[in-house]
């Protein structure tokens, strides 16, 4: 069975770090931590589980992670960070992945689930889970660094479709997303060469309320050079931005002229129209878009729980069906921290899936079953 490292970088992260380590704890051969100079009881924490500290208050971003990945001695490495958490079974898919993937996989993206507040979420998918080979290493941007470019020049295939969700609860924790959008804007123009970044940016312009900027930005990535799935992803993003304008033809459009392969991905467009015919009360349409997006990839919890939602307002007895299928794909729908109240500005608010979620519902599901 391959071995498996779990990887984190943190700061006077006490109030997370517990939850994540828990989450991980059982599954992991090793747990390596970059501490950037704590002064609360992380390490304290952090010594409990037998993590294995390295001190760096020096190091930040691509440098920092780098150095947890110079040490590490697991055949993969799955980087995680503090106010994330995974499940038992979530783990348990990895440990089965990574001991059957062939060689040139190399990496694999795994589905976040981005908790917004009010029992809402943005879906979307990040490489965190890769091979530890000494020539994958973080890239040197200033913002969100990744392996990604170090993998594609050795060749490597990054895996779709491993359903092994992280659960980013970052949105909930008092105003930590908020601060840092200044800083997240500043760092994204230094780096708006990236057209990746530069998709970025036009998120971060958009939970700001500069909403023209964001548009020009996401529509030069969408005209640009740039690889297709960059491109397919300002077209969602910009098809969103439309969305919460209430513009319902600008919104179609772009959906509509959006063309590729990968069915998750066809699973977002299917999921961004049925939030458009939801807000102009188009129930039966909605309905339409969400079973296409379950065709397209049947383990995305909001696609069950907005068709429970649609069939609720339709007084369609089958919505108890889905609202317990979308329990089981994300059984954080039972936890009552994602029905807090999330913090703004949100570069992921506009992303958000969910038409709405009730806690009381769920529950009262349950009790059918």
């Amino acid at each position: 069975m391959s071995s498996l490292s779990v990887c984190l970088m943190v700061k006077n992260e006490e109030h997370n770090i517990k939850d994540c380590l828990n989450s991980v704890a059982q599954y992991a051969d090793e747990i390596l931590v970059v501490d950037n100079g704590s002064t609360d009881k992380t390490l304290d924490i952090l010594k409990d589980f037998g993590c294995k500290v390295i001190y760096s208050d020096e190091y930040y971003f691509d440098r920092a992670r780098n150095l947890y990945l110079e040490q590490a001695t697991g055949e993969w490495i799955l980087a995680i960070d503090a106010d994330e958490r995974l499940t038992s079974e979530g783990m348990k898919q990895i440990r089965k992945f990574i001991s059957n993937a062939p060689q040139i996989i190399m990496g694999a993206y795994l589905p976040f689930y981005q908790y917004l507040g009010t029992g809402r979420w943005a879906y979307i998918e990040m490489m965190r889970l890769f091979r530890n080979h000494d020539q994958i290493r973080y890239n040197d941007k200033k913002i969100h660094p990744s392996p990604r470019p170090s993998i594609d020049k050795l060749g490597g295939v990054i895996h779709r479709g491993l359903y092994s969700p992280i659960h980013h609860m970052d949105s909930l924790d008092g105003k930590r997303t908020s601060k840092k959008r200044e800083k997240y804007i500043k760092l994204s123009m230094e780096e708006i060469k990236d057209p990746g970044i530069q998709v970025l940016l036009g998120n971060e312009y958009i939970a700001v309320g500069e909403y023209k900027k964001a548009e020009v930005n996401l529509e030069k990535v969408i005209l640009s050079q740039a690889p297709s799935d960059i491109r397919n992803r300002a077209a969602l993003h910009l098809a969103q931005l439309y969305i919460l304008q209430d513009d319902f033809d600008k919104a179609s459009f772009v959906l509509d002229n959006i063309k590729t392969a990968n069915v998750q991905f066809q699973s977002k467009i299917h999921t961004a129209s049925a939030m458009n015919y939801m807000k102009f009360g188009l129930f039966e349409k909605a309905l339409s878009a969400s079973f296409r997006a379950i065709e397209k990839d049947p383990n995305a919890a909001h696609n069950y729980l907005n068709i429970g939602v649609i069939y609720d307002r339709l007084g369609d007895s089958k919505a108890d069906e889905y609202y317990y299928s979308a329990l089981k794909l994300n059984p954080y729908l039972l936890n009552p921290v994602i029905y807090c109240d999330g913090d703004s500005p949100n570069p992921y608010l506009h992303q958000n899936v969910v038409i709405e979620s009730n806690l009381e519902r769920i529950l009262a599901c349950m009790k059918n079953k």
